[in-house]
Parts: structure tokens; sequence; C-alpha cells
């Protein structure tokens, strides 16, 4: 008996390349040991994205070679022979065409005690080809202002803003990410960090005071969590919590504050945060966003005379006060 053995032609993933920064770079080469002849007696086909090289001409069908893909992802490429479709052979290779990684996001802007300036924190991505993160701060009018540019390789996902001061209400952050092809990110979901203003009780000789603050923009929740410690560097803890109000008020009264004691305001994140690094005291958890630390520095006093009556807080003052006045 004859055995008639046909020759399947197939990829030379050896001599290919399957990666790049763009579509152009991928190159999917065929076996050329075999000649023209032996391809055109072939059809051919690759998925996911639908490639069909049916060529009957030897002369021609080498100018369909080498291919190319346009998305990553696993890839197939069949051989079929004319004659006995159910001689066959496929290829499977991965192609990998770089892109910036769409789904960083911000995880908490928080305060940074130390500096007393708002820290951005996120969760790097590792892995996916990514170079450097900028970080924005957003302004309804002049849009989005770079405030740093850090590098993947380095920092573990936790920048503070130079540029910030706790003092001042914040605007919302947003970073994006520029991956090791030059190709750049959308902006990230804004994070804005609660803003908290303390007001001296309006009745004068009456010890109060009324923590006022702003709302956390970046992700959901369901409480503000009051804070109050003697120490500064101690009020961010949870046993510096002292009660919570519902996320839909934006006030908290204080009946005879401590003087010289300091207050600030908290939410919690929606699941703690991990930074990537092998370093312990760099990883977190991360649980919290702390808003701006205030101090109580005494009640409201009066002063009248003929001309002028005037408010004064707090009493005593070292550093500054705010005067309200009727002419």
């Amino acid at each position: 008996a004859m055995v008639r053995v046909y020759a399947t032609p197939r990829l030379d993933l050896s001599t290919s390349t399957l990666s790049g920064c763009d579509t152009s770079d991928i190159v999917i080469n065929i076996d050329k040991s075999y000649n023209a002849l032996t391809l055109s007696k072939c059809y051919f086909e690759m998925y996911p994205e639908y490639v069909f090289v049916d060529d009957t001409n030897p002369a021609t069908i080498m100018k369909n070679f080498p291919l190319s893909a346009y998305m990553s992802g696993p890839h197939t490429f069949t051989t079929f022979n004319r004659e006995f479709p159910s001689c066959m052979h496929e290829d499977s290779f991965y192609v990998n065409i770089q892109q910036p990684y769409p789904s960083e996001q911000i995880g908490t802007v928080t305060l940074d005690p130390g500096t007393n300036k708002w820290a951005i924190i996120w969760r790097r991505t590792t892995g996916v080809g990514t170079q450097t993160c900028k970080i924005f701060q957003y302004d309804s009018i002049t849009g989005d202002r770079l405030v740093g540019e850090v590098p993947y390789s380095s920092n573990v996902g936790y920048f503070v803003d130079p540029y910030s001061s706790a003092l001042i209400p914040p605007k919302p952050y947003r970073i994006q990410l520029t991956d090791i092809c030059g190709h750049i990110s959308n902006l990230s979901v804004e994070h804005k960090p609660m803003f908290l203003k303390q007001e001296p009780d309006t009745i004068v000789g009456y010890n109060g005071l009324t923590l006022k603050f702003t709302p956390y923009i970046g992700f959901t929740y369901n409480w503000y969590y009051i804070h109050h410690n003697k120490s500064r560097s101690a009020i961010g803890l949870l046993s510096s919590i002292i009660d919570s109000v519902p996320s839909y008020d934006s006030m908290y009264v204080i009946a005879n504050p401590k003087l010289g004691h300091y207050y600030a305001v908290s939410v919690r994140l929606p699941s703690p945060l991990m930074l990537v690094t092998q370093l312990k005291a760099e990883s977190g958890p991360y649980t919290q966003s702390l808003s701006n630390i205030v101090e109580y520095k005494g009640p409201l006093f009066s002063k009248t005379n003929s001309t002028l009556i005037s408010d004064v807080y707090p009493n005593p003052f070292s550093e500054d006060l705010m005067v309200d006045y009727v002419l």
C-alpha cells in the first residue's frame, strides 16, 4: 500500500515578532521552508481577528505574508489542505500590543499630618508596562494642573502634593499613566478630600464649637467620624474617634470644647488599601481619609464702643484671629 503524506504549512514563530508598541510592530511569519506551490495548496485562517488567506496562485501566494495583528490576546492560525480539509495544523500564540493600563484609580486623598499637605494614594498595578504616573489637580476654570510625576520603578503609590496646604480648601485630584511606549492613559476619576472649618458659638460667653465640613468626593460612604485628641500627632488614630454622623450631614456641635485640643473628621474607605511594596511600613493598610486638623483656641468674645461692635475669636489667639464687626 502507498501512504501519502501531505505537508501542512505552519507559522515560523521563532522569527515572528509578537509584541510591540504598535500594530505595525507585529510581524507573523510563515515558515519559508514551504515553497509557494505547497502554500497555494492550502488556505489559512487566523482568529480572533478574522484573517483569511485563500490564494491558489503560486506566483502571488507569498505576497499575503507576513501577517499582522491588531489586538492583544491569544491567537490561533490554522492551515487546511484544499484536497483533504481534515489534514490541518493549528498554531497558537499570544500577541501583546502595549497599551496604557486603563483602570488605575486613586484609592484616597488624605491629610499627610507630617507636612500638613494633601497625600494622593493609589495601588499600583505592576507588570503592565507603566513607566510613570502624573498627578493633576483639577480646577473648573483653569483645568488640570500638573503637580507631580513619579516613576513606577521606585514610587509605591504615595505622593504628597508639594504645592498644597491643608489650611485652604482643597481641589480635586486625578492621575494619568504613561507606559514604556509613550502611550498615555485617560485621566482617572477625581478625588477631593474633606475640608473642616471651626466656628465658635455665636452666643457670646457660651463655650461651644461647631465643626463644619465638606463631603469627600471619589467614593461612597455612610458615616463621618469625629476625631478629638489633645495630641495633634495622634488625631488620626481610631482611638481618637469620639462620635459619628450620617453622610447626609455636614456639621457637628461640640459642647465645652477643650482649649488647645485638636479636632478632625474622617471617612472610611470602601475597602482597605494595600500598597505594592516590600517595605511593610509603606504598605498600609490605609483605611480612612482624614480631613485637615483644627485646634480649638478659645471662645468668642465681644467688644463694643460707640462706633464699632466686633466679635473676635479665638480668644486668646497666638497665630491668627478672625474679626466679625458691625459699623
